[in-house]
């Protein structure tokens, strides 16, 4: 047992956490305020085309690149998705593999609630560990309600911890603890805080053919600009039969310098977009504890002790 660890838990719990038995009858505010949360039906950013892929064959027909199933495996190591779209996806989510901490910037669009409204852009930086698997977000937009989350796995009884920007009932002025399902249960976000990040991405990713076997596709679709550093990206298109999944379409773009992942945008059957989300201004020469894992507003509150975790106040 980590004495320190244990101190640090009662301390920033003391700090302003809810945990009242009638927390959950004090949501209904909280769905209420859903519908001011941000502007919704925003113009989604989407990626400008730069080139066509060249064709691989003569007997292509299609300007796009060869599909290719995921029992027609290729074990070699892919240089490019025009060669084997399939094998390098597995390559990328190799390199993902690689990341043991970083920082990066996401863009996000998501379309959100009961009446399917698409909400962003919200500007999120983000940190990322590995071990143990920790997610830190502050948001740069001044007129969201949320200004910064983190989740560290297996601290805080595994817990997302917030701090609102816009304080409002039901919620506590300073830190609130919360399941890491609420955020999703509320229409807050499609995907809990633990579904972000490129290694992540490129898990789900895979995961389709894993579900569908040969009822997934992939073609190379060319080269894209980015549509924040409207830097270079490779073009991936993946998709499943329509009637299988209420979003069968996935763009995925990788940044040809890093072969990482640069950003997705999930499609419904008839194109509509579901979410969108950007990656950008990666730094994977981080070296990321416990110290980058707090939130702004207990920072000035909690002495750092010199390895980086954080002390009890009243040590």
């Amino acid at each position: 047992m980590n004495p320190v660890r244990n101190e640090t838990k009662r301390d920033a719990r003391a700090l302003v956490v809810d945990r009242s038995p009638c927390f959950a009858a004090r949501l209904i505010p909280l769905l209420l305020s859903l519908l001011t949360a941000c502007a919704p039906n925003p113009k989604v950013l989407e990626p400008a085309r730069l080139s066509e892929p060249h064709s691989t064959s003569s007997s292509q027909s299609s300007p796009n690149a060869r599909v290719m199933h995921p029992l027609q495996r290729d074990d070699s190591e892919a240089e490019s998705p025009q060669d084997d779209p399939l094998a390098y996806l597995r390559r990328v989510a190799a390199e993902t593999d690689e990341l043991t901490s970083y920082t990066v910037h996401l863009t996000r669009f998501e379309r959100r609630g009961w009446l399917s409204r698409m909400f962003g852009p919200e500007f999120i930086d983000c940190w990322f560990r590995q071990e143990p698997f920790s997610v830190r977000f502050y948001w740069r937009n001044e007129d969201l309600k949320y200004g910064e989350s983190v989740y560290i796995a297996g601290r805080y009884d595994d817990q997302i911890r917030f701090v609102p920007r816009i304080w409002f009932p039901p919620l506590r002025r300073g830190i609130n603890e919360v399941d890491l399902r609420t955020p999703v249960l509320l229409g807050e976000t499609l995907n809990p805080v633990t579904d972000f990040g490129l290694r992540r991405l490129m898990e789900r990713t895979l995961a389709t053919f894993a579900r569908f076997g040969r009822r997934a596709e992939v073609t190379f679709r060319g080269r894209v600009a980015h549509p924040l550093s409207e830097e270079p990206m490779y073009w991936l298109h993946i998709e499943v039969p329509h009637d299988a999944h209420p979003q069968p379409i996935q763009d995925l773009y990788i940044d040809p310098a890093t072969h990482l992942p640069a950003g997705t945008i999930i499609r419904r059957p008839d194109g509509v977009i579901h979410a969108a989300y950007y990656y950008s201004d990666l730094d994977r020469n981080v070296v990321l504890t416990d110290e980058d894992f707090l939130l702004e507003y207990e920072r000035s509150r909690t002495p750092i002790d010199q390895d980086g975790a954080a002390s009890s106040a009243t040590e």
